[in-house]
């Protein structure tokens, strides 16, 4: 609308929905493939690995986190793509190699978010993102950036763009805090149910493109 001077009544906006899969391993499977122990707080960040999402501003908050609570071990589960071997290299550099899992692509993500307690999001420009709404799907609270395409899906733990620092304080405060995590998860799974379902988004694709027909053909 912005950049191209759409008039705004032409533009449709249907909320991303997704279909929520069944775990095909448990939480101890998953931590034991990932060699992470039971005792260890774990977040998740479920995106393909490139410089768009910004897991370099990640890595640094986790740097924070991890001087704070040294069992806390951040996965990073997504394509290989460009960023990869910048960001092994980045957990290097920072001392933080032995907190940090490159999970790779996972086909199994309901069953790798039973072993997350928390889900992390750190993208600079999003629509509304699959790794957001699956955690969400999964009844974690999640800590995200603060931009519109994760502000809509009504999360409230966010922190400024590419801020590492503020991030890391939020996660800290709730992982040490699993009764309000829990309170947040289950909202979140709540909302998955009755706004961000596959079928509410195909019946309003629907809807949308019989009103247009309807529209041109009078």
């Amino acid at each position: 609308i912005e950049k191209l001077n759409v008039d705004p009544a032409k533009v449709r906006v249907i909320p991303n929905g997704i279909e929520v899969a069944r775990p095909q391993s448990d939480r101890r499977e998953w931590r034991e493939r990932l060699e992470i122990d039971e005792s260890s707080f774990v977040a998740c960040m479920v995106a393909n690995l490139h410089a768009n999402k910004d897991h370099a501003t990640l890595l640094k908050a986790w740097n924070i986190v991890v001087d704070h609570k040294h069992n806390a071990v951040l996965v990073l589960a997504g394509r290989h793509y460009g960023a990869y071997e910048s960001l092994v290299s980045l957990t290097h550099e920072l001392g933080i190699a032995g907190n940090v899992r490159f999970a790779g692509h996972v086909t199994d993500v309901a069953g790798l978010l039973t072993a997350v307690d928390l889900g992390v999001f750190s993208s600079q420009s999003e629509g509304c993102p699959n790794g957001v709404l699956e955690c969400m799907a999964a009844g974690l609270a999640i800590v995200g950036t603060d931009i519109e395409g994760i502000r809509g899906t009504g999360l409230q733990f966010l922190a400024p763009p590419a801020d590492a620092e503020r991030f890391a304080q939020i996660v800290l405060k709730l992982a040490d805090d699993p009764h309000l995590r829990a309170t947040i998860g289950a909202a979140n799974q709540s909302r998955i149910n009755e706004r961000y379902n596959a079928q509410r988004m195909c019946e309003d694709s629907v809807k949308y493109l019989s009103t247009d027909c309807t529209d041109r053909s009078a």
